[in-house]
């Protein structure tokens, strides 16, 4: 009976599941500590949480959110949760659990589980617009993760924005993030109505008929269209799958397919949302662990 630890750390959440025959027997979730790059708050988090399974299980995977090489990880943007410099999370991990621990970005997580889930087996992309926004690619079957692990982070790819330019913490201007992202959708409804909200706020305004949240929303929609187009004509995939939590959120991918079918037909892909739903990266980590494991 081989068990494995599956985690997935987020901007808003922190989850962990057992897997056992690849199906979870136990799920864990907690919010993620609000900090500005890796304060000893965040390892105290994790080092209780990752504790509790210390014998219980054979094998940890880990998808999280950042650029991840051979273990280490660090913000793609210097003020996000890991902060700039490289962080070995793989040391930390195992030397809590003493077992082998496999760590992968999330978004890249998510992008692989969605490949082996689906019917579909031709060149895909993964897109999770949530409190950022990434991405992952699967080319010829095989999880692009790149020789610096930054392969399929869309949401640092630049978008035509007719507004005031909006300067990402990457620092460059209009990146996909600041325009789609959860975190720019409340932001942009908190500036124009001088009130705190979340995406899931406007949203809600948005299905009673709101128009400043219908423009906010469908700017977002359009820009991850467009960033879903230039994949597209650059890389000739077959489909693209959306997740996160804006990007499940009702009626966001039909904006998506709305924008696209408005464009010429060489721009135009498949656009579904992803059947795991919220468990992409746990479920996604596991598999690619485990096919890394089995080698």
């Amino acid at each position: 009976m081989t068990v494995w630890l599956s985690i997935d750390i987020g901007g808003t959440k922190i989850s962990a599941a057992k897997i056992f025959n690849n199906q979870i027997i136990e799920n864990k979730e907690i919010q993620t500590p609000k900090t500005n790059g890796l304060h000893q708050i965040i390892k105290d988090v994790l080092v209780n949480l990752i504790s509790k399974y210390k014998g219980d299980v054979e094998y940890c995977s880990i998808a999280t959110a950042g650029v991840v090489v051979a273990g280490r990880v660090r913000a793609m943007s210097a003020n996000n949760l890991w902060g700039h410099k490289f962080f070995d999370l793989k040391t930390l991990v195992e030397r809590i659990l003493n077992v082998p621990t496999y760590i992968i970005n999330d978004a890249q997580a998510a992008a692989y589980c969605e490949y082996i889930k689906s019917d579909r087996k031709g060149d895909m992309g993964f897109i999770t617009v949530s409190t950022g926004v990434g991405g992952g690619l699967v080319i010829n079957g095989q999880l692009l993760t790149g020789c610096n692990g930054v392969a399929g982070h869309i949401g640092h790819s630049q978008i035509s924005y007719d507004g005031v330019a909006k300067r990402c913490k990457c620092g460059r201007d209009n990146c996909l993030e600041v325009i789609a992202s959860g975190t720019a959708i409340a932001m942009a409804m908190e500036k124009e109505t001088n009130h705190i909200c979340t995406a899931k706020d406007v949203f809600e305004r948005y299905r009673l008929g709101d128009e400043v949240a219908k423009r906010i929303i469908e700017m977002s929609a359009s820009s991850v269209a467009d960033a879903i187009a230039d994949l597209k004509v650059v890389l000739d995939l077959e489909y693209i799958v959306i997740g996160g939590s804006v990007g499940l959120a009702e009626g966001y991918v039909e904006l998506i397919q709305l924008r696209l079918s408005q464009l010429p037909e060489i721009y135009q892909i498949s656009v579904t949302t992803a059947v795991c739903r919220h468990s992409s990266g746990l479920l996604g980590a596991y598999l690619w662990a485990k096919n890394i494991q089995m080698r």
